[in-house]
């Protein structure tokens, strides 16, 4: 209970002689300068009385205690040493994806939201401080990038000291649930042993849920989607489109009647088939006369499956989430229902329920893993590089969003229902008791990131994603040259408390720069934004390098130039790779439809250009029409009466119609034609032939307005 504490850091005193001494424990020895530095400048900032419930002063701050002791902070494994060379602070700002123009920002300086008319925004339904601990696919997306750049510092630093071990790696995130796997995934695709006490993630696994479709299979065969799904996992291995040729077989039915009429013949397919019912006749059998666990390691030796998916990235994971399932069914044929349907009931309820099992384990804490973990679960251990990642989280704010908040020295607060208006809204009390939570709350997250920050030892990463991170960074900086005006280092309380999550009071701690204190003690590094660093790719991403001598990485002819591309049927041939002939056929029916299916999406109409003339048009149009062809062939200066010389309209009427011409005006001195004058025809427009043998000047009706 933090209150039990300051109360007694409030009354006791200082002094020796007092009755009820307090003695300030402020020297730490665990960190390195760098780090220690590091914690103060941004702490100082942001923890005031009003808003942790602590002001860190001069005397809460943490006091170097290696002084005289040397940097080097000793073994911290067999044969290890650490160097100077490793102690340092970072910052890594991800942009998540830029938002369109115009879009909604998150009001408040430093990202949070302002109360109004004394109502949290956080309260306020669909505002983005209702926080979930649902990942949304954004956030998803965010942690998988957040992952790939802390895998690639891992190997850079690994590189670069070679004596420090994975084990001597800590992850920290705030919350593990569902966040923590994209993070156990980048790390086995970039080859970084990883352990992490996963409470969810089993269930979603591909192989765990092939297999799981099998059994269900075994069960009861006429289930459409199980059927589909072995058929074209690599238990069966079959392509899209022979899925569709079993479908086209028997339209009509289950899926598994149409499976059956394709067994019938003697194509490749039909056999594949055939030898998969006849396994699947057997699997049955043995699932009735048989104890489950029996079954499924008969059927990992059967299809390979189970070392198949030890040679897939991650296949260490993979396999240890198979003889989980072998041992987890072990375990339940030690009850007293037993068999495959109660079994796989079992699990629906499972998932019915929300409740999910972590990945088996594959590395012990022991082992020379990275460590993947959540804030609470590191608190008194300590690391030597500790990575503070998913800064962008948003804080939940579930407990202060219920119609009946409960508070200890408060009470009840409770929201006034009207039946009459069938509405509800707060009552003074729970406006009182949610403010008072929520003040709560924000002290309570500030003091889990101190413990975040404290963790490392010599080196201190901090990563956190956001969207429009440029302009969030100016923002950043304008809350603190706010604190430097007022002649302070903390930040504005207003926006301390309006902070949705960690970035939002370490992102303004790091921008801001106040006399007397200095800027940030580290390195600052941007990512996915202009000028930043790219996000790193995984193994496999990269694209591949064009062919030396090519422009465009194809290879070139004899006569030097661009050499034709091979054929399937080449490829195939006595150079070629080898592979079967009717697997060839295949190809080569494939890619034919593939350039038919081309060739009608991409279809065009011949007489496109026709089908934009309207059906009828208005003068204004056409002259509109006219005026933007004048304009391309350059005569509108000569329209307007420009005295620049150039080519001029000249307008006809006779028998054939009305005509357009262009002319020099060297050609405006023919029969019919009066020379340009002020007040009379354009210049280079024929005068109309009733009024030809006229010598006199057009009156104002006369001449009209040319269009």
């Amino acid at each position: 209970e933090p209150r039990l504490f300051m109360e007694k850091y409030r009354t006791y005193a200082g002094e020796r002689e007092a009755p009820r001494r307090r003695i300030d424990l402020t020297a730490n020895f665990r960190s390195s300068k760098p780090v220690i530095e590091a914690v103060n400048f941004i702490f100082r900032r942001l923890m005031t009385e009003s808003v942790a419930e602590i002001d860190y002063d001069a005397k809460a701050e943490l006091v170097y205690g290696r002084e005289g002791l040397g940097e080097a902070s000793g073994p911290t494994g067999p044969g290890k040493t650490w160097r100077a060379e490793i102690q340092g602070v970072e910052a890594h700002f991800i942009e998540r994806a830029i938002s369109a123009e115009g879009g909604r920002e998150r009001p408040g300086g430093g990202g949070g939201a302002k109360e109004d008319a004394g109502e949290p925004a956080a309260l306020k339904p669909g505002s983005e401080e209702s926080g979930s601990e649902e990942p949304e696919l954004e956030e998803l997306e965010a942690l998988e990038m957040e992952a790939r750049v802390v895998a690639q510092r891992i190997l850079e630093l690994k590189a670069e000291n070679p004596e420090l071990g994975y084990a001597d790696i800590a992850v920290l995130l705030r919350s593990t649930r569902d966040r923590a796997n994209q993070f156990m995934e980048v790390f086995h695709q970039m080859g970084i042993p990883a352990h992490a006490e996963l409470g969810t993630g089993y269930f979603d696994a591909i192989e765990v849920q092939t297999f799981l479709s099998l059994l269900r299979l075994i069960d009861n065969p006429r289930q459409d989607i199980p059927l589909v799904a072995v058929l074209r996992s690599p238990l069966v291995g079959l392509r899209a489109k022979e899925l569709a040729e079993i479908r086209l077989a028997c339209p009509e039915g289950d899926y598994y009647d149409a499976v059956a009429a394709s067994a019938r013949g003697g194509s490749r397919l039909a056999k594949t088939l055939q030898q998969f019912l006849e396994r699947l006749d057997g699997w049955r059998t043995a699932a009735r006369r048989q104890p489950l666990p029996d079954v499924i390691a008969s059927i990992y030796r059967q299809t390979g499956y189970y070392d198949y998916v030890g040679g897939l990235p991650g296949g260490p994971q993979r396999q240890a989430n198979l003889r989980a399932l072998y041992y987890r069914a072990r375990q339940f044929e030690s009850f007293a229902r037993r068999g495959l349907f109660r079994f796989l009931r079992f699990i629906e309820r499972l998932r019915e329920t929300d409740t999910d099992l972590g990945p088996a384990k594959v590395l012990g804490e022991n082992e020379d893993a990275v460590r993947v973990m959540s804030i609470h679960k590191s608190k008194g251990l300590e690391f030597p590089v500790v990575f503070v990642a998913d800064l962008g989280k948003q804080f939940n704010w579930e407990d202060i969003r219920g119609d009946l908040l409960a508070h200890r020295d408060l009470g009840l607060g409770p929201m006034l229902v009207d039946l009459d208006l069938r509405i509800k809204y707060p009552t003074l009390a729970y406006r009182a008791i949610r403010h008072r939570l929520k003040r709560e709350q924000v002290a309570e997250e500030m003091r889990i990131l101190y413990v975040a920050l404290t963790r490392a030892r010599e080196r201190l990463i901090l990563v956190g994603s956001r969207r429009d991170l440029l302009k969030a960074w100016e923002q950043w900086q304008y809350l603190g040259k706010s604190a430097e005006g007022n002649g302070r280092t903390k930040l504005p309380t207003e926006a301390l408390l309006g902070a949705q999550g960690y970035l939002d009071w370490v992102g303004p701690a790091l921008a801001s720069e106040v006399e007397g204190d200095g800027a940030f003690p580290g390195s600052i590094c941007f990512w996915n934004v202009p000028q930043g660093q790219p996000i790193p790719k995984l193994p496999g991403e990269e694209k591949t390098e064009p062919v030396a001598g090519s422009g465009n990485g194809q290879p070139e002819g004899k006569d030097g130039g661009q050499g034709e591309e091979m054929t399937l049927e080449q490829q195939s041939g006595p150079q070629g790779d080898g592979r079967p002939e009717e697997q060839v056929t295949e190809e080569l029916e494939e890619r034919a439809v593939l350039e038919e299916l081309e060739r009608r999406f991409n279809w065009s109409y011949a007489y496109a250009e026709l089908s934009e003339l309207p059906a009828k048009m208005s003068a204004s149009a056409i002259r509109d029409r006219e005026r933007q062809a004048l304009e391309a062939a350059g005569s509108h200066n000569d329209l307007l009466g420009d005295d620049q010389p150039g080519a001029a309209l000249v307008g006809t009427s006779d028998s054939n119609g009305p005509t357009t011409v262009v002319a020099g005006p060297e050609q405006l001195t023919g029969p019919g034609q009066v020379p340009p004058s002020a007040g009379d025809w354009p210049r280079g427009f024929r005068r109309p032939r009733f009024l030809a043998g006229s010598d006199r000047q057009l009156t104002s009706v006369e001449r009209g307005t040319l269009t």
